[in-house]
């Protein structure tokens, strides 16, 4: 139902506004740096993502990404005891929309999350819901984007999957429409 309201939301805005569309296809390297127990077991993550960014307007746009992450393990020590923390694959698909005020923005994301990890030699999975708040600058055909990346899959009982991310987008294609 959430989605379905986010869509009819988004075509709203497509439709209901035709001043300076302009569509843009971008890539970026990106980093993530695990929070609570995601960083317990787990370094920075290291990945490259892929953006379509469709502008409604001079205020608004909406956007596709699809992102690959890898998060290598950590060891850790407890009571003389050690353990290797399992390294994780995330790959993450997300469709949003943001504001833009004076090269800034602010928006927000949402989507899957898809995690690969490794666990005693042995390959398991979790996914869910992705929910991503962001706020950035763009500077001509560079976009700096911090956000906080709120991961409803969880790989252990009591374990989250939630990072900051850090994502700079460089437009490799832009036209206006």
């Amino acid at each position: 139902m959430k989605k379905t309201i986010l869509c009819l939301a988004l075509l709203f805005f497509i439709f209901s506004v035709n001043a300076q569309q302009q569509l843009s296809v971008g890539v970026s390297p990106l980093m993530a740096f695990p929070t609570r127990d995601f960083k317990t077991f787990n370094e920075t993550g290291y990945g490259i993502g892929g953006h379509v960014m469709y502008s409604i307007n001079k205020k608004f746009d909406v956007f596709f990404e699809l992102a690959f992450t890898k998060f290598s393990g950590k060891q850790v020590t407890d009571g003389g005891y050690y353990y290797d923390g399992s390294s994780l694959w995330l790959l993450d698909s997300r469709f949003g929309a943001r504001y833009k005020w004076e090269g800034f923005h602010a928006g927000l994301g949402m989507g899957r999350c898809n995690f690969l990890y490794t666990n005693s030699n042995n390959f398991s999975a979790a996914s869910g819901l992705s929910i991503s708040p962001e706020i950035g600058y763009k500077i001509s055909s560079i976009d700096i984007v911090p956000s906080y990346n709120l991961n409803f899959a969880k790989y252990t009982t009591s374990g989250n999957l939630n990072y900051w991310g850090l994502k700079v987008i460089i437009d490799v294609f832009s036209k206006k429409i």
